[in-house]
């Protein structure tokens, strides 16, 4: 009877593996989609920022006055720092987005795993002739131990949120 449990513990372990390497492979997707995502912002921000630069030396060379090569160098800094700031802003964007995609997918297949693992060490805990109560008060503290840090999970959004603001 212990062999039936144990394996049926591990076929709940293994379909919790098998649900977080889905999850796994979905995160990856995500990490691949934003890192693909911030590369083509860096390339045209760069593509911007050398065609900027070209269009105000053509400016400068053809100045004809001290003060017309200030204006142009002065229009020059503030398309250059408008454009920076719109490239870090557009950064953050796709990084926090990224972020609030993956944590609640890695959130909610820790908790799946989490159960299975609990369920298969209530199963093993029930064949054990002996330590029973000790396997079972483990069991609760790691239930505990999980609680604590979904809590702490989901506090993280709720700061990232109030710091933006």
């Amino acid at each position: 009877m212990s062999e039936k449990l144990n394996f049926a513990s591990l076929a709940s372990l293994s379909q919790a593996n098998n649900a977080l390497a889905t999850s796994f492979l979905g995160a990856t997707q995500v990490y691949f989609d934003t890192i693909q995502n911030l590369a083509e912002l860096n390339f045209g921000a760069v593509r911007q920022m050398l065609e900027d630069e070209a269009a105000g030396y053509k400016q400068l060379l053809g100045s004809t006055s001290v003060q017309q090569a200030v204006d142009i160098q002065t229009g020059l800094a503030h398309t250059l720092l408008k454009n920076g700031t719109a490239y870090a802003q557009a950064a953050y964007e796709l990084t926090t987005t990224a972020a609030g995609e993956l944590a609640p997918v890695m959130q909610s297949q820790y908790v799946e795993w989490q159960a299975a693992v609990e369920d298969g060490a209530r199963q093993t805990a029930a064949t054990l002739p002996f330590g029973k109560d000790l396997a079972l008060a483990a069991i609760k503290q790691g239930g505990a131990l999980t609680q604590s840090l979904q809590q702490v999970a989901a506090a993280m959004p709720k700061a990232a949120a109030k710091s933006k603001k």
